[in-house]
C-alpha cells in the first residue's frame, strides 16, 4: 500500500523524462568534448607532422634548385641531389603515411614522385623540373589545408547544433523539474486534503455505528425495563384492589412488596449498568478494575437483544478477574464482539438451529483472556484475512459500516492488549486479552 501510496503521489513518469533530457545533455556534452578531444589530437598528430615534412620538402627543393644552379663539379653535383631526392622520397612516405589518400592527391603523389625520380637519375636535372615539383608539393599541401578548413567549418557547425540542443535541453530539464515539483506539491495537496475528507467521513461513520448501536441498545433496554415495571404495576394494581375490599393479608402485602422491591432493583441494576458505560474514561485512563462487574453490566445491556432473537447467552468467568483497564473501553469492545456474534446468528440459515453465545474466561501470568465464543459456522478465510480492516464488512448495504472490529482492534492497542480471532475454523472465537492486575485471583467458577 505504501509503494501503491507513493506512485499516486509522485510523478514517476515525469521524472522520468526529466531524467531522460538530463542523460541527453549528458550525452551532447560528451559527444561533444569526445569530437574535439579527436579534432585537437588529429591536430597534433598529423597536421603538425604534414606541415613540418611539407616545410623540410620545399626547403630540399630550393636547395636543390641551388646545386642545380652552382658551378660544382658534375660528379659532386650528382652525389648532392641524389642525398636530397632521397629525404625528399622519405618525407614524402611519412606524408602518405599521414594523410588519408584520394584520387585526386594520389594522382599528385605519383608525379611527385616521378619527378624526384627524375631528378635523382640525373634524366631531368633543370630548373623546370624544380619549379614543377615545388609547386606540386605546395598544391599538394593547399589542397590538404582546403580540405582540412572544410572539416573544421564542419565541426564548428556540429558544436553549434550541439551547443544549442544542449542549451535547449537544460532548460527543458529545468522546466521539468519545475513541472515534477508543482506537480508533487500539488498531489500532496490532494492527498491531504482527501484525507481530511476521510477522516471527516470516517468521524461520520463512527458517529452512525455508534447511533445504530444506541438505538439498538435502546429498544433492548425499554424491553427489559418493561418487564420489571409491568409486573411492579401488576403487583400494585392487585394491591389496590385487595385494599378497597378490604382483603388485604399480611403475607400477601409481604410478597408483593418483596416482588416490586426485586423488580425494582433489576431496573436500578440495569440503569446502573448502562450509567456506568455511559461516564466512560475517555481519556483512556487505565485503573484497576473487576472484569466480571463489567461483563456483568454488558451482559445486563444485551440479555434481551439476545432472548429476542432466540439467542442464549451465557459467562463463564473466574472470579474475580481483576485487569489494570478502562472499563468503558472494555465494555465498548465486548458489546461490539457480541453484537458481532448476533448479526451473525440472526441470519435465516440459523432460523432452525439452537444459538447461542459465550463468554469465558482463563488466566496466564501477564493477562486475563476472554473468549467470545458464537455456535455459528464459521469465517471464510477470504473474510479473516480482511476482517480488522476499516470499513470492511460482509452485512449488507445500510446495515454495516464495517468499523467495529477495526474500532475494537484500536481500544485494545490503547488498553495494552490484544484482539484476534482463534485461528481454529470452528467454532468462531475472538480472544481478549487484558493485562493481569498484581492480585491473587481466586480461580473458583463462578
Amino acid at each position: 500500500m505504501k509503494d501503491s501510496l507513493i506512485s499516486e503521489v509522485f510523478p514517476f513518469k515525469l521524472a522520468a523524462l526529466a531524467f531522460g533530457l538530463l542523460m541527453s545533455i549528458f550525452s551532447f556534452m560528451s559527444y561533444f568534448h569526445f569530437r574535439n578531444y579527436g579534432f585537437i589530437a588529429d591536430f597534433n598528430e598529423v597536421d603538425v607532422p604534414v606541415l613540418q615534412l611539407t616545410s623540410t620538402q620545399i626547403r630540399l627543393i630550393s636547395e636543390l634548385s641551388l646545386i642545380i644552379e652552382s658551378n660544382r663539379e658534375e660528379t659532386l653535383k650528382a652525389e648532392a641531389i641524389r642525398g636530397y631526392t632521397e629525404n625528399l622520397k622519405f618525407s614524402l612516405e611519412e606524408i602518405e603515411n599521414l594523410i588519408p589518400a584520394d584520387a585526386a592527391s594520389a594522382a599528385q603523389i605519383l608525379r611527385i614522385r616521378y619527378l624526384i625520380e627524375e631528378l635523382e637519375t640525373g634524366k631531368q636535372m633543370n630548373l623546370a623540373t624544380i619549379e614543377e615539383l615545388k609547386t606540386l608539393v605546395q598544391n599538394y599541401i593547399e589542397d590538404y589545408l582546403l580540405r582540412k578548413n572544410a572539416q573544421v567549418d564542419y565541426e564548428k557547425k556540429i558544436s553549434s547544433i550541439i551547443s544549442i540542443l544542449s542549451l535547449i535541453s537544460i532548460v527543458v530539464f529545468l522546466f521539468s523539474i519545475l513541472v515534477v515539483y508543482r506537480k508533487y506539491q500539488n498531489n500532496l495537496n490532494n492527498i491531504s486534503i482527501l484525507s481530511t475528507k476521510l477522516e471527516q467521513e470516517q468521524i461520520k461513520s463512527i458517529n452512525t455505528s455508534k447511533l445504530a448501536s444506541i438505538g439498538e441498545m435502546a429498544a433492548g433496554l425499554a424491553h427489559e425495563i418493561n418487564n420489571p415495571l409491568a409486573v411492579i404495576v401488576a403487583r400494585t394494581d392487585l394491591l389496590m384492589i385487595k385494599l378497597e375490599s378490604n382483603q388485604l393479608e399480611v403475607d400477601q402485602i409481604r410478597g408483593s412488596m418483596e416482588k416490586i422491591s426485586q423488580m425494582a432493583g433489576r431496573i436500578s441494576k440495569i440503569i446502573d449498568s448502562v450509567r456506568k458505560l455511559s461516564r466512560g474514561n475517555t481519556t483512556s485512563e487505565l485503573t484497576e478494575i473487576d472484569l466480571n462487574e463489567v461483563i456483568d453490566d454488558v451482559m445486563s445491556l444485551v440479555q434481551e437483544k439476545g432472548k429476542n432473537l432466540e439467542i442464549e447467552l451465557t459467562s463463564q468467568l473466574h472470579s474475580p478477574l481483576y485487569v489494570i483497564s478502562n472499563y468503558t473501553l472494555i465494555s465498548q469492545v465486548v458489546i461490539n464482539l457480541i453484537n458481532n456474534a448476533i448479526d451473525e446468528l440472526r441470519r435465516d440459515e440459523y432460523q432452525n438451529l439452537k444459538k447461542s453465545i459465550t463468554i469465558s474466561s482463563e488466566e496466564d501470568e501477564s493477562f486475563v483472556i476472554l473468549r467470545v465464543q458464537d455456535s455459528g459456522k464459521g469465517i471464510p478465510t477470504h473474510v479473516r484475512e480482511k476482517m480488522f480492516t476499516p470499513f470492511f464488512t460482509t452485512k449488507e448495504v445500510g446495515q454495516g459500516t464495517g468499523i467495529g472490529l477495526s474500532l475494537s482492534l484500536g481500544l485494545v492497542k490503547e488498553l495494552k492488549g490484544e484482539l484476534f480471532l482463534d485461528p481454529q475454523p470452528l467454532p468462531t472465537v475472538f480472544v481478549f486479552k487484558l493485562p493481569k492486575a498484581n492480585r491473587v485471583a481466586d480461580t473458583a467458577t463462578r
